[in-house]
């Protein structure tokens, strides 16, 4: 890890290349999904037009190098008048986890999606109880389990 300052800023279409391998790696790390060479254009393509069309995101940078994002939409819930704010990636590398940059991006995000109207923000995670209790120990609640069966 450097010793520059961490800063989040905006993430923009300039910086889909900086991401590719965060997402890699948080699928890697997470064992739910197994990502090829050829899964790149396709992330690439997903990114390219979740930003183009009013998803949003955030980078943290050390220094001008990407160490972690957060990407979220906000989207209509069905048969519920109110539109709420999901995330849809949210990784920072493992040396920089310790910083807190995390708890800064996800609380970054909360206040755009609260400037927006929106009063609740959700996202998956991986069934891991630590990870789960850190969650709830910062406020977050469980809401859905989501059972899955591989075909």
């Amino acid at each position: 890890m450097m010793d520059a300052k961490l800063t989040i800023l905006p993430l923009t279409v300039a910086y889909i290349e900086d991401i590719i391998p965060l997402v890699y790696a948080m699928h890697e790390e997470t064992g739910d999904m197994v990502l090829g060479e050829t899964d790149k254009e396709a992330l690439r393509a997903f990114y390219l037009n979740h930003l183009s069309s009013g998803g949003m995101g955030l980078m943290a940078l050390d220094g001008d190098r990407v160490i972690g994002f957060i990407s979220f939409n906000i989207l209509p819930r069905p048969y519920h008048e109110l539109p709420y704010g999901f995330t849809l990636h949210f990784y920072v590398e493992p040396d920089y986890r310790a910083t807190r940059i995390g708890g800064e991006l996800s609380r970054s995000a909360q206040k755009i999606v609260e400037k927006a109207g929106i009063r609740t923000l959700e996202f998956l995670v991986t069934p891991k109880a630590k990870l789960i209790e850190k969650w709830k120990r910062r406020g977050w609640s469980v809401r859905y389990v989501v059972m899955r069966k591989e075909l």
